[in-house]
């Protein structure tokens, strides 16, 4: 960057490199081409660190923000990820019902967020690969999506040109009692061993107003509290996306 020179020769790779990302703190650079390999090289010659590793095709992909976790879709929907220092894939496949066109990681690498061009955003825990909630869907074409700085929030813009802000989903408090107490007054199922059966109404008003009494804040990781403004705001900006 100081005099426009480059370093060492140029690489040849096999296809158009589509992503790139430093990694070992700046000592190497790593580049994935075409989706199906990804190469290492030395940061300061461009020197080829090994053979590239072999991954599944992919049609888009992206790097965690310390370069040790990559991901990439294919044409069928299905994301995977992989570990950049071996190739080795990391968690399960994650299946979308269309072709994905973006994918990000948040800030830690924790969450995955893919856009599916079915008009729906999803939210993965990366370690695993499982969902995390339903699908986020819109009205009209989703073209772009990012976490915000802060990690707590995920932000999408459609063709219609809105501007979305979704919350992030947080881990519950490790309480079983409390869950056990807050899914009979939400869901009015009960639970007994392996066993789920449904309340009736009496037991089930009985549920709600205990776990109301015991717990009367709210677990912020299973409840968003939205006034009725910014509820009625929602509803008509995606009306106006419609043309309703």
């Amino acid at each position: 960057t100081q005099d426009g020179k480059p370093l060492g020769s140029f690489v040849v790779t096999r296809g158009n490199v589509k992503h790139l990302a430093f990694s070992e703190a700046g000592a190497s650079l790593l580049a994935l081409a075409e989706g199906r390999f990804l190469w290492r090289l030395d940061a300061e010659t461009g020197a080829p660190l090994g053979e590239p590793l072999p991954l599944a095709g992919g049609v888009t992909g992206a790097f965690t923000s310390d370069a040790s976790r990559i991901t990439t879709a294919d044409y069928s929907g299905t994301v995977r990820q992989y570990r950049t220092s071996d190739g080795q894939q990391v968690g399960s496949a994650m299946h979308h019902p269309a072709r994905v066109a973006k994918v990000r990681y948040d800030a830690r690498g924790r969450l995955l967020a893919t856009l599916c061009e079915d008009e729906s955003v999803r939210l993965w825990d990366a370690e695993l690969g499982l969902p995390l909630g339903p699908p986020l869907a819109h009205r009209a074409p989703v073209l772009a999506l990012d976490f915000t700085l802060d990690g707590r929030g995920l932000r999408t813009l459609t063709a219609e040109g809105r501007i979305r802000s979704w919350p992030v989903p947080e881990p519950v408090i490790d309480d079983d009692e409390r869950f056990a107490s807050w899914l009979e007054g939400f869901s009015g199922m009960r639970r007994k061993g392996d066993e789920v059966s449904l309340l009736n109404e009496s037991p089930w008003r009985e549920a709600v107003a205990s776990h109301a009494r015991r717990w009367p804040m709210g677990d912020p990781a299973l409840e968003v509290p939205q006034d009725d403004s910014t509820w009625h705001e929602a509803r008509a900006a995606e009306a106006e996306e419609e043309g309703n």
